[in-house]
């Protein structure tokens, strides 16, 4: 069977498109880990390929684990059945990693090993033994100049996975640290048959434990390119080994797990990890080390070097490590102790510690933050900036407590604001108003209308600089979507859908919707936002199909403002709910199923998606209302003053945008050419196209159960109301009689 080849199936490597577009925090997650093993070239007997295969079922585990993780890509792995074989692959093809499977000690297993790095600019070569005496074989046998690590086969097919990923670790770590400051882990072990097992675990546990730590509502693709950001894992198996990769990533670790007694200077030392671990010491008191030794003996030295023990001969080792993982390496709780060390206060995430950091005593956050914990805790949380931040000129010289809590309290708020510009993060009941900016509550699609602002808040983050401004805030208006979800569950609880596909009567619909119930939760979060919100509230509809390209549905769907006034909540958060559920009964009603039908569109795939959205204006008096509204079009069919179709028209008016969006006279003017006016053929057809009124939103209304009315709380003015408000002197231009002209407010 000598020359036999085989390969296992070939698997996609598809990428993350990097969505968040020039987001230069986001862009550096997408810059990690640059080497990749995705071709892997296993030199093996048939046979022993056969067991690794059956024992270990590797094309199945690997498919499996890299899916479950979404890292992207699948490594492939080619089989060679010969040493010429493998040099014939390996010069037809690129490979990232040779994994050499040893049975015997072979002479030709180490020339070949050499040759491939000699061959392929250092290429990682790794032995794969089936017995313990053939690796201590190796290891004898210069060990270094063939092979980069040597593990031990124990029929579990995990090694694989844990094997690449070590080789990956090792090649990105001081590119990682470089560009995000990824922490690291350092395992010193020198013996195969441990390390060879205890590998995997580790990084099973470090995935597991990262994913756990990444919020449950955070948008998939953010958790997938923040999984990447896990500790990177290094293993040591001498002193010399151990100390040149500290001393490479210094400053850069979660901590060290190091066993009691391994080679230094060539032979084996019962005393090198007491070495180590006195040398790590003098340079960071603080950091977690953790001893791991057979020999209960090393207790003392555990207890000198304030460092946990852990037995390695014992059956719970792994449950052993994990709380020393939680308590020490930042996996688990932000734990806070006063002087006495009595813990006073436990902080689970990084949204409950801006929730309550203007709460904790300035001494033990400060505490925390010399001894380094919050900057660990940090850093497993894939908070690489905020981490980052802690290590600048302005926290390291603050000596007052208070002054840290202030400074921090600034800095996690700061980074909150800048996080959810152009994202729309899921709604908790435990958000202030100062930090709602962009929320949704529900499931499913947010909806055309809604989609469309997202798009644009992102864009005006990235591209917008605030400086070309200055005085000038240019900004979504903050806004919370309920996702399409909600719509298909009121639908099917109260059993409308019938009803609304057949019913002809708007108004019948209207009264169904409005004496039908949301979703107990739903009431729940709506009842907490109304509490918290107390400006008036546009309620607007955000369907699957609207402002789509060609068939736009800009009118066509009902859009509900309300003061939002009251000083009752029930009275706040009735007309909340019955204006939602007015613009879920808009999607039935006659416009938009003749719209739909006109558009080749079916009723059955509507749905809805509601956005609650803060009117921008002031209040005057018993009205609330903007000075300027309008709309502005990227093509103009009529262009005027020189002006070219592309350079875009704008409508604008006083008051709501209720005026320019029914058509009824407004102001135009082209964006670029702002101080040419639009012409026209005398002043009496000027006057006529001119503004006369303007809509307002009630303030103070009267207690009226109109809630079917979709201005229900509107108020259309004359201009003289607007006038006592002093808010004309800027907005209009005056007509003077004795010159028969208009002198422009301009």
């Amino acid at each position: 069977m000598e020359g036999m080849s085989a390969r296992l199936p070939e698997t996609s490597d598809s990428k993350i498109a990097p969505s968040f577009f020039k987001d230069p925090y986001y862009a550096k997650f997408f810059e990690l880990m640059p080497f990749r093993v995705k071709q892997v070239l296993l030199v093996s007997s048939p046979y022993d390929y056969f067991i690794l295969e059956e024992d270990g079922r590797l094309s199945h585990l690997l498919n499996t684990v890299y899916k479950q993780r979404d890292l992207g890509y699948i490594p492939t792995i080619y089989l060679a059945t010969s040493y010429q074989e493998a040099e014939e692959l390996a010069a037809s093809s690129p490979f990232d990693l040779v994994i050499l499977v040893l049975r015997s000690f072979d002479k030709e297993a180490l020339r070949f090993a050499e040759h491939m790095k000699r061959l392929h600019q250092g290429m990682p070569v790794v032995a794969l033994a089936f017995n313990g005496p053939e690796v201590f074989s190796l290891i004898k046998a210069q060990r270094k100049d063939a092979f980069d690590e040597i593990f031990l086969w124990q029929g579990d097919g995990r090694l694989i996975v844990g094997i690449v990923q070590l080789i990956e670790d090792k090649f990105n770590a001081e590119h990682d640290v470089s560009l995000a400051g990824i922490p690291n882990l350092l395992l010193v072990e020198d013996s195969p048959d441990f390390y060879s097992s205890y590998l995997n675990l580790l990084y099973e546990m470090l995935w597991e434990l990262t994913a756990s730590l990444l919020e449950e509502k955070l948008p998939f693709e953010e958790k997938v390119i923040r999984q990447r950001g896990r500790p990177r894992l290094h293993l040591a198996t001498t002193f010399e080994e151990a100390l040149s990769i500290y001393k490479k990533l210094k400053g850069h670790f979660l901590g060290v797990i190091s066993d009691a007694s391994f080679p230094q200077n060539g032979q084996e030392s019962p005393t090198a990890g007491y070495e180590l671990i006195k040398y790590i010491r003098s340079q960071e008191p603080h950091l977690p080390i953790i001893l791991q030794s057979s020999e209960n003996s090393v207790t003392g030295w555990a207890k000198e070097l304030d460092a946990d023990l852990i037995l390695k001969n014992s059956p719970s080792l792994v449950f052993n490590l994990r709380p020393i993982l939680f308590e020490k390496f930042g996996f688990g709780d932000l734990v806070l102790r006063g002087n006495n060390e009595k813990e006073v206060a436990r902080i689970p995430s990084l949204q409950s510690l801006i929730y309550v950091i203007d709460t904790l005593p300035p001494e033990s956050i400060y505490s925390c933050y010399k001894r380094g914990c919050l900057r660990r805790w940090l850093l497993v949380r894939t908070e690489f900036q905020l981490a980052s931040a802690l290590e600048g000129s302005e926290f390291q010289g603050l000596k007052n407590p208070e002054d840290f809590r202030q400074k921090l309290s600034s800095l996690l708020n700061e980074d909150r604001v800048k996080r959810q510009v152009g994202k729309v993060v899921p709604y908790s009941r435990r958000f202030s108003v100062d930090q709602w900016h962009f929320c949704r509550m529900g499931g499913g699609s947010l909806g055309g209308k809604a989609r469309g602002l997202v798009f644009f808040d992102k864009v005006l983050s990235l591209n917008l600089e605030r400086a070309q401004f200055p005085g000038v805030k240019i900004e979504i208006p903050r806004t919370l979507v309920l996702g399409t979800d909600i719509f298909d569950e009121f639908l099917e609880t109260n059993k409308l859908t019938l009803m609304a596909y057949e019913e002809k009567s708007d108004i019948r619909i209207a009264n169904a919707f409005i004496n039908a119930s949301l979703p107990p939760t739903v009431l729940g979060d709506l009842r907490n936002f109304i509490r918290e919100v107390r400006t008036p509230l546009a309620i607007r509809s955000s369907s699957l199909l609207e402002d789509a390209l060609y068939h736009p549905f800009a009118g066509i769907y009902l859009t509900k403002m309300i003061p939002n006034s009251f000083l009752d909540l029930d009275a706040r958060f009735l007309s909340l709910v019955n204006a939602i559920k007015l613009v879920y009964a808009s999607t039935f009603f006659r416009n938009a199923k003749s719209y739909l039908e006109a558009t080749n569109n079916k009723i059955q795939e509507e749905k809805m998606a509601v956005i609650i959205q803060e009117v921008v204006g002031q209040r005057r008096d018993k009205r609330f209302y903007p000075d300027i509204s309008g709309v502005a079009k990227s093509y103009n069919y009529y262009p005027f003053g020189g002006a070219k179709p592309e350079d875009g028209v704008a409508n604008i008016a006083l008051g709501l945008g209720k005026t320019v969006v029914e058509g009824e006279a407004s102001f135009t003017f082209i964006p670029k050419f702002p101080r040419i006016p639009q012409s026209f053929n005398n002043i009496e057809e000027l006057m006529a196209q001119s503004q006369r009124h303007f809509y307002c939103i009630n303030m103070q209304p009267l207690a009226t159960k109109a809630y079917t009315e979709e201005d229900q709380y509107l108020l259309k003015l004359s201009l003289e109301e607007a006038e006592k408000d002093g808010v004309l002197k800027y907005l209009v231009s005056t007509y003077s009689q004795d010159e028969d002209a208009f002198m422009m407010a301009f």
